[in-house]
């Protein structure tokens, strides 16, 4: 069992939120939650892959829309939207874990964590950006990174795989306790159905889709072979961080459409493992949405997009779920609501 502890500094002793548990009160089925976040990515972004292919979610029978934003402004951003997913509440511009009081609050990870499950993070962003963070860390600072990387390190979360720019800058002990995994030869070779605690540190971030290695989806399937271990179950952060980038940069159409079929691999990669094993959960949601891309066919009638800004908007994003709970995902909401759906998902019976 894991006793979580979370702190509101890296030198401080972490309160704790919850006392030792036994996996006497953890779910008598397996309980298996894998979370994809799409940084930036709303409608325009689907339509652009819809066009080059039928995206994975095209299986997913509950569709819904979900509502981004914090108690600061009407813009939303990365850091506070993360956070709503994360716990389940709203709070300001750049908290990381915490409420709108900036005190720390449980995330669906360590409500996981309450319940005996494995828990991991994948993505191609820094693994101390934002999104991560949210899951992982509480501060009421997004880049306060040393802190977030001491958090994020001691957490006890078994599967970590994202790029490493920066994090054992943050903190040199960031691998202390891991297999520490930078080749991704390597990562595709490990026998990952008897390694545990891993942590991949790897380039992913500043790569064209075409050219990311390891893929998201190689990072998926590993990170669900090594999950799958625990009896009990796991929740999974999955997430892409080039859907915003590129929206930041106003990339074209055919860049916007690649990086969102490189996520869809990964979701195809996770649709695989529910097959096998029908109990799990599969959420797949935003954010945010970045750009204001639009989709539109040209003077050709080649379809083509534009966008209204380099920056956030207040667009809602789609949210698509399958599986043993998916039902309550649909219709439209908030971001905070739906982070209440998955902490609800994975707490302890």
């Amino acid at each position: 069992m894991l006793a979580i502890g979370i702190g509101c500094s890296s030198s401080a002793a972490p309160p704790s939120f919850a006392a030792e548990q036994s996996r006497e009160n953890a779910p008598a089925s397996p309980v298996r939650l894998i979370l994809f976040i799409a940084d930036g990515a709303g409608i325009g972004y689907w339509s652009a892959l819809w066009s080059t292919r039928e995206p994975a979610v095209a299986q997913f029978p509950i569709v819904g829309l979900m509502r981004s934003g914090n108690t600061s402004s009407n813009r939303p951003e990365s850091a506070s939207a993360a956070t709503a997913l994360a716990i389940g509440m709203r709070t300001f511009y750049s908290g990381i874990g915490v409420g709108p009081d900036s005190l720390p609050r449980p995330s669906v990870i360590d409500v996981a964590e309450v319940a005996g499950l494995a828990t991991g993070i994948v993505t191609t962003a820094q693994l101390i950006d934002a999104t991560p963070a949210a899951f992982a860390a509480h501060t009421s600072d997004r880049y306060a990174y040393p802190q977030i990387a001491h958090e994020m390190a001691n957490h006890g979360i078994e599967v970590l795989f994202g790029d490493g720019q920066g994090v054992l800058e943050a903190d040199p002990r960031f691998g202390d306790g891991y297999n520490v995994i930078r080749n991704p030869a390597r990562l595709r070779e490990l026998p990952v159905d008897t390694l545990s605690n891993v942590l991949g540190l790897f380039n992913t971030l500043n790569v064209s889709a075409e050219d990311r290695d390891p893929s998201l989806a190689t990072m998926t399937g590993a990170a669900l072979e090594i999950l799958d271990r625990d009896p009990d179950g796991f929740f999974l952060l999955v997430e892409t961080e080039q859907t915003d980038e590129r929206g930041h940069d106003n990339a074209p159409f055919d860049v916007i459409a690649a990086e969102m079929a490189h996520f869809d691999e990964a979701i195809r990669r996770a649709l695989d493992y529910q097959a096998a094993h029908p109990e799990t959960l599969i959420v797949v949601a935003a954010d945010h949405e970045t750009g204001g891309f639009a989709v539109f066919p040209d003077d050709d009638d080649v379809l083509t997009g534009s966008y209204t800004t380099l920056g956030h908007t207040a667009e809602l994003v789609p949210v698509f779920a399958i599986g043993p709970g998916a039902e309550v995902f649909g219709g439209v909401q908030t971001d905070a609501a739906i982070g209440q759906h998955l902490i609800e998902h994975v707490r302890p019976r």
